[in-house]
């Protein structure tokens, strides 16, 4: 399908992605003499909360706070240690460890991919910088949390695909408790048979929900885990049920053209044809799609083995990002997973390079073109859902891709080496 040992390729690529790398470490090291975004100082905020003992995070949904959390509780137990340093330093201190996140998350991918060569660790770098470089940057410009998650999960899969399940289900844990989306992989291992990952998995998820009250005990007392229930309580009224039922997305400014989730696609061709689709109608004609999606993965990850199984996973959680009310641009970062075990597929010679091509250069695009704020020519292509066909057309050309693939050749299927001291004489 592909000759992997063609040097001029190997440098082609190297090169793309050191400049790359080189572009976004740039534009975001000018991030440490800005001056700190909204959703980091809602962060900041919600960590000066909790360290004086006010639980009341999601009070924005009844009026009661002005800072809109997004998060589950746990996440804001590691919020704390941001209210120790004034906002400027706590900025400062949360961009040098996005850097480094990224880093970590480059390691645990050429891990996760048994990239072992300077070419494998080519080819796995150049898919999860260059499509995504773009993404990355908006997580560091607007200081989100997505790429605290990639880490989490792309740790806890390279430690579940080496057989240490115990700390792969902990890494795994702690990203659905930063953001739960990494919970839509949990299906998707159970039909691999990773049984004891998924045991290990949710036993972690239930002592993590302690945390919270662990950290009010200074503050509260005993009443502490009667406090870290009910703030569970209020995270899924305020947030789930409105995210799995389709309610109150514009309340999160979901209905701006910036969101690329296909229910709010839906529903804004719907209403340039007439009047708009209701919120739970558009929310799940959306979910629909993405469920589709999924199932299909689903399907495939119980024939895929090997390196497709890992692809699999990361194709699961794109998916599942589509399933949302809300997708931007930053949660793009989770497509690195399939991106990369693609990418290996193709360095190893078992899949088609031209859809590795192709959906980088799509999703490069998609960043560096479509989603630009401050090319006004482009805001109809946003309105029009143009970014979501691309991320969904991404999808399918790396479904297609792994579907398509070569499954890796077993070791009893090599061929017996000859055997010097084997009889010649009949």
């Amino acid at each position: 399908m592909t000759d992997p040992q063609k040097p001029w390729l190997e440098r082609t690529l190297l090169a793309i992605t050191v400049l790359c790398a080189l572009v976004l470490l740039v534009k975001c090291g000018r991030q440490l003499w800005v001056d700190p975004p909204y959703d980091f100082q809602v962060y900041w905020n919600i960590g000066r909360m909790f360290s004086g003992g006010d639980t009341d995070v999601y009070g924005w949904t009844a009026g009661r706070n002005e800072w809109i959390y997004l998060y589950p509780p746990f996440f804001a137990v590691l919020c704390l240690p941001l209210s120790w340093f004034d906002l400027s330093t706590a900025y400062r201190i949360w961009t040098l460890f996005q850097i480094s996140l990224g880093a970590a998350t480059l390691v645990g991918l050429w891990g996760l991919c048994a990239a072992d060569s300077r070419r494998a660790k080519t080819y796995v770098a150049f898919a999860a910088i260059v499509p995504l470089m773009m993404a990355y940057y908006r997580n560091i410009e607007w200081g989100q949390v997505n790429l605290l998650t990639l880490c989490l999960t792309v740790w806890g899969l390279n430690a579940i695909t080496r057989m240490r399940e115990g700390r792969g289900g902990a890494w795994l844990a702690a990203a659905i408790h930063v953001k739960v989306m990494p919970v839509a992989l949990l299906p998707v291992l159970l039909i691999q048979r990773r049984f004891k990952a998924v045991l290990a998995t949710f036993v972690a998820l239930l002592v993590f929900t302690l945390m919270p009250a662990l950290a009010l005990l200074s503050t509260h007392g005993t009443s502490a885990f009667g406090q870290s229930v009910d703030m569970h309580a209020e995270y899924v009224n305020a947030l789930v049920t409105p995210q799995t039922t389709g309610r109150d997305s514009a309340v999160l400014a979901g209905d701006t053209p910036a969101n690329f989730a296909p229910s709010q696609v839906l529903k804004r061709a719907n209403g340039a044809l007439g009047t708009p689709l209701p919120e739970k109608a558009a929310a799940w004609l959306g979910a629909l799609v993405a469920l589709a999606m999924f199932g299909a993965v689903c399907v495939f990850a119980w024939k895929w083995h090997d390196l497709r199984a890992t692809t699999a996973l990361g194709l699961a959680l794109v998916a599942a990002l589509l399933g949302q009310v809300t997708l931007w641009s930053h949660h793009l970062v989770l497509m690195a997973i399939a991106l990369s075990a693609y990418a290996m597929l193709v360095q190893r010679g078992q899949a088609v390079p031209w859809v590795l091509w192709l959906s980088s250069g799509v999703l490069f695009c998609l960043f560096g073109v479509i989603q630009s704020q401050r090319v006004e020519a482009f805001e109809w292509l946003r309105v029009a859902g143009v970014p979501t066909m691309a991320i969904v057309g991404a999808w399918g050309l790396l479904a297609y891709g792994t579907f398509a693939a070569k499954p890796e050749r077993a070791k009893a299927d090599a061929p017996e080496p000859e055997n010097p001291h084997a009889d010649s004489t009949a």
